[in-house]
């Protein structure tokens, strides 16, 4: 009798772990393509990636609740056409899958790089349309880690704006100072436009979420946003509508 029941409790784990692979499989696949196809990502492309939590799925199906998903969406940035957004990092908790067409989010948290190259191609087309002329057009970007700042040249090196961002009540701030060329101070409404640049391009992936985090690295400006009861499907149409 005893070897029946351990017989027994073998076969119903055996399914349990055979059930619950093929429906971690099956639930990871649907989003994969969800993710992709809002990201404008073809087959050809860097996939996205998907994972759960250690909380088996099977509960997850029964209570409608998914503890833990992490997502990662490879970068679909084209800088010539200045559409696409970097690589993307996004953890979930607290996943309620009740409708699953409008799935939502207990929490979200959202990490990403703008590259130097991204922040240069926006702030050189924004500084182009400048009434200023060539004296204001960026003609290069840099970044200064240890000072947290973005440096921009224009006309060739001859001038220079230093941009502090930083997060403020959940939006993203850019300070802009020591605007000057050959030692003289340049209107605010230059420093203002380079600024209003950088924000229009994070905002481009930020849509409702709520900027946490600024920092300034050798390679970029890396963001982490956030939110609370985020409504998944919305935020795919916002990127979908940015790209």
């Amino acid at each position: 009798m005893k070897k029946v029941l351990v017989g027994l409790l073998v076969v119903i784990l055996v399914v349990g772990v055979t059930a619950e692979i093929g429906f971690r499989t099956f639930i990871g696949k649907e989003l994969r393509q969800s993710i992709a196809a809002s990201a404008g990502i073809s087959e050809q492309d860097e996939q996205p990636t998907v994972s759960f939590g250690a909380t088996p799925l099977l509960f997850a199906a029964a209570t409608r609740n998914v503890p833990e998903v992490q997502i990662h969406v490879p970068s679909t940035l084209d800088l010539a056409a200045q559409t696409g957004a970097p690589p993307t990092d996004i953890n979930v908790r607290s996943l309620d899958i009740t409708n699953s067409q409008e799935p939502i989010a207990g929490t979200l948290t959202l990490n990403t790089e703008m590259p130097t190259d991204f922040i240069f191609a926006m702030a050189e087309q924004a500084s182009s349309q400048s009434i200023f002329g060539d004296l204001t057009k960026v003609s290069a970007i840099r970044m200064d880690a240890a000072r947290n700042v973005i440096i921009a040249e224009l006309a060739q090196g001859s001038a220079t704006v230093e941009i502090t961002p930083k997060a403020e009540n959940g939006q993203l701030v850019l300070e802009a100072a020591n605007a000057s060329v050959l030692g003289m101070a340049l209107p605010p409404e230059v420093s203002d436009g380079i600024s209003h640049s950088l924000r229009e391009g994070a905002s481009k992936f930020a849509g409702n979420l709520q900027v946490q985090h600024v920092q300034v690295t050798e390679t970029g400006v890396q963001l982490e946003l956030g939110g609370s009861n985020v409504n998944l499907s919305d935020l795919q149409r916002q990127n979908a509508t940015a790209q």
